[in-house]
This record gives C-alpha cells, sequence and structure tokens, in this order.
C-alpha cells in the first residue's frame, strides 16, 4: 500500500485486520486517504484501532449493497460515535435508493425483518430464469435480516437464512452474535446450532474471547440482551473462528463442542460417587467427558435436564439433592460431596 501509494483500499474487513499486525503508526500510508469496508461486519473495535491512529485524516465507510442490486447501495462514514454501538450502522441509503425492513411482510423501524432494497437500477435477473430475490421490476428482497433505527440508519444483522429452531423455538443465529459481540471482551462470536450423537440441537456460542472474562459473565450478558430461547446453551471458546475464502464464518468448519474442549488431567473426577455423577452427567448432556469442576448448566444443562439428574441421584443414592444445594455450586465434585453426606445421615 506505501510502495504503491494506494489512495483507496476497498476490501472486506477480515483483511482490514490484518493491517494491524502491520505496526502502522499516525505516520503511516500519507497517500492513503479512504477505506471502504464491505462484505461482512464492521466491528466497533475497527474503528477504535483506526480512529485511534488516523483520526479524521483518512476516511471508514462502511458499505452494504448484494450484486442484484448493482453492488453498494448503503454507506456511512463511520464516525468516533459508531465505535460505542452495539452494532455498526451500514448507514443511509444513496439518492434515489429507499431501504425497507420488512417484518411480517409489512415495513417496520426499531424491529428486526428483511431487508427490501428498492433502487432502479437492479439487475435483470439471474441466467437461469429463476425469480431469486427480486419481488417487483425494482424491488429486492435480499434475505438479510437488519433493523432501521429512528435516526434512518440501517443496521445489518445476518442472514434470514441462519434461522434454526432450538427446543421448538426460532432463533436468529444473526441476533445472537449480534448480542455476544457487544460484549467487550469478546473479539468474534459466532453461533450455531449443533447436534451431537443422538441428541436434539443445542444452540451453541463460539467466541474468540479474553481469559480474564469467564463464561457466567458470558451468559448473563446474552441473558441480559437474549430472550430465554435464543440463549446459547453451551460456550466454546476459539483462537479464532474458521472462515470461508470470502471472509465469511465457516460453520461446516467448528469443532462439535465435545472435540474443543477437552478434559484436563488435573480435574477428572475422582473415584466413586464423582465418577458414577460424571457419568449421568455424560449421559444427559451427550457428552463424552466432563470434569470435576465443570458447571452443569454452563455445559446446557437446562430446566429439565436439571430435573432429570436430580431424579437420577435420588434414585442411585438414595437421597434428596434440594435445588437450592444443586444452584449453589452445579459440579460434579460438589454434587458428590452432597450425596456422601446425604448417604452418611
Amino acid at each position: 500500500l506505501a510502495a504503491e501509494r494506494v489512495e483507496v483500499l476497498h476490501c472486506v474487513p477480515t483483511v482490514f485486520r490484518t493491517l494491524r499486525a502491520a505496526g502502522l503508526t499516525a505516520d503511516s500510508l500519507p497517500a492513503l486517504r479512504t477505506v471502504l469496508l464491505a462484505g461482512e461486519p464492521v466491528r466497533p473495535a475497527d474503528i477504535t484501532w483506526w480512529r485511534g491512529l488516523f483520526g479524521d485524516a483518512k476516511d471508514l465507510v462502511n458499505l452494504y449493497g448484494p450484486s442484484e442490486t448493482t453492488m453498494t447501495k448503503v454507506y456511512r462514514r463511520l464516525r468516533a460515535e459508531d465505535a460505542d454501538a452495539g452494532t455498526v450502522p451500514a448507514g443511509a441509503p444513496l439518492p434515489g435508493v429507499e431501504i425497507r425492513v420488512l417484518a411480517a411482510g409489512r415495513p417496520v423501524t426499531g424491529g428486526i425483518g428483511e431487508i427490501e432494497i428498492r433502487t432502479p437500477f437492479p439487475l435483470g435477473g439471474y441466467l437461469d430464469g429463476r425469480p431469486g430475490g427480486f419481488a417487483e421490476s425494482h424491488a429486492y428482497r435480499t434475505g438479510d435480516l437488519g433493523r432501521l433505527r429512528a435516526d434512518g440508519a440501517l443496521e445489518v444483522l445476518g442472514r434470514r437464512d441462519q434461522q434454526v429452531k432450538i427446543n421448538g423455538v426460532r432463533v436468529e443465529l444473526g441476533e445472537v452474535e449480534d448480542v455476544l459481540r457487544r460484549h467487550p471482551s469478546i473479539g468474534d462470536a459466532c453461533a450455531a446450532a449443533v447436534a451431537e450423537g443422538d441428541a436434539d440441537p443445542a444452540l451453541c456460542a463460539y467466541v474468540v474471547a479474553d481469559d480474564t472474562v469467564t463464561d457466567e459473565e458470558l451468559r448473563a450478558h446474552a441473558d441480559a440482551g437474549l430472550p430465554p430461547g435464543s440463549r446459547p446453551a453451551v460456550y466454546v471458546r476459539l483462537a479464532a473462528i474458521p472462515r470461508t475464502l470470502n471472509g465469511k464464518a465457516d460453520r461446516r468448519a467448528l469443532p462439535l463442542p465435545s472435540v474443543a474442549r477437552a478434559v484436563e488431567a488435573d480435574d477428572r473426577p475422582r473415584e466413586g460417587a464423582e465418577a458414577e455423577i460424571a457419568a449421568l452427567w455424560c449421559e444427559l448432556l451427550h457428552l463424552p467427558a466432563v470434569g470435576r469442576r465443570d458447571s452443569f448448566t454452563l455445559l446446557g444443562g437446562d430446566s429439565l435436564a436439571i430435573a432429570r439428574l436430580l431424579d437420577r441421584l435420588r434414585a442411585r443414592f438414595g437421597t434428596d439433592v434440594p435445588l437450592r444445594v444443586f444452584a449453589a455450586d452445579p459440579t460434579v465434585a460438589a454434587l458428590a460431596a452432597a450425596v456422601t453426606a446425604g448417604s452418611s445421615r
């Protein structure tokens, strides 16, 4: 970029972030005037880093628009306040373009729906004759989920086809990821419906997070921003979210939770009650192994699984573990201590 005196850089955010390893300073890239980002979400951290180096001297611009609408139809010169937004806005429509967000076929403001772009310059259609997302000659349903803010700025929240069903509840993966990325300690996130063995699908959150944040804190953050049916049951930490060549999250390359979280040798359940309780957990949670200090709820145990576990403990050890005792420390080690104490009375 410096050698060729590039003035305008147009790329996806994933490529843009590789510049962070280049050791840039405020005097770097003197010819560069503008960076145009498109193709995937811009993160607040991208804005903070860029503006921290260059302030207003080099524009950082967010672009949005699918190929069917002849590319960019929404843009925003990103400002300092955009770094504090939960979701970085895609921006406002270009002249002659109308943006609508449709929920149940009706335009909404403030709510989540499918983004429709009305433009006098759409493509004529597809070579195989499919109508695709063309609702009318000048209206294109993008398949993207979005939200129009009160100030008219568009937020893009993911794909409509990222909708999954968990326990009979429809979940928008893009909405889950949007909430997770708002946590200051999460660098990247991907949500997926994962089924292991014969188990029903569970909502799993794959996160790239600081070591300083605990799973309990991540769960509390998600609980505060998502309805009960859309809250991840399992959290898996990764060094990086796997991506396709064009920078999109590659869900097919995500590891199974049971593979990603190996049990450390010093955390293996001890012989006796701990080993038996751990085996019950593995059966109920469809996991190959658990640690003695793992949390049943953080491994995905919902209220129904908790009821089954307490019933199985009663049948196996002949003692009741009160729900308040379980909730205070829902680990293999604590439950083993509770059933051992109850059996000795």
